[in-house]
């Protein structure tokens, strides 16, 4: 997966193993720019993101629009996080992340939206492929996986928690706290 490229806000070509190859890396594969349920998630990491700054590791956030909505996303959303695009989605095949009519209306969206909504959190119209599903690799340089859950609907995405966890697991962070 690390060969694939993908594209920074600028539309330039980048391969996805050289954003996380100096150091653990949590990688999002986010629905579309616009999805509620995606910026519930990056709220939520966002104000974790001293945690996973103590652990060593980067955000970075993948979704499947334009650059210009990767740039905007970054620049309203995650600036702390390296946001890139996969217009294409190559990546999100990849991954194996779903992409479905039925993925999209599962049990748990109704109530992941009305939770989103209870935060305030609404969707920011479509800015990507709203029948693709997401995931989440928390990558070890230079490319073993800590951690992989695929998405099975809106809304599922791994705790913070599990990715603390999978991030204490993390050779390479340890190596550097052992070197300081």
């Amino acid at each position: 997966m690390g060969a694939i490229a993908v594209l920074d806000p600028a539309g330039r070509p980048v391969k996805l193993g050289e954003l996380w190859a100096d150091r653990p890396t949590i990688a999002v594969w986010l629905r579309h720019f616009g999805c509620q349920y995606c910026l519930q998630q990056v709220a939520t990491l966002t104000c974790a993101s001293a945690d996973f700054e103590a652990a060593g590791a980067q955000l970075l956030l993948i979704g499947n629009g334009k650059p210009e909505q990767a740039r905007r996303f970054q620049e309203l959303r995650a600036p702390m996080a390296i946001v890139v695009t996969d217009p294409e989605r190559r990546s999100y095949r990849a991954l194996g992340a779903r992409r479905s009519p039925l993925g999209v209306l599962g049990r748990g969206t109704i109530r992941g939206w009305l939770a989103a909504r209870r935060l305030g959190i609404k969707a920011d119209g479509l800015q990507g492929d709203i029948l693709q599903l997401g995931g989440t690799l928390v990558v070890d340089p230079p490319n073993t996986v800590l951690l992989a859950h695929i998405s099975s609907g809106p809304g599922d995405h791994p705790s913070v928690e599990s990715l603390l966890a999978a991030l204490r697991r993390s050779r390479v962070a340890a190596h550097r706290d052992a070197v300081a």
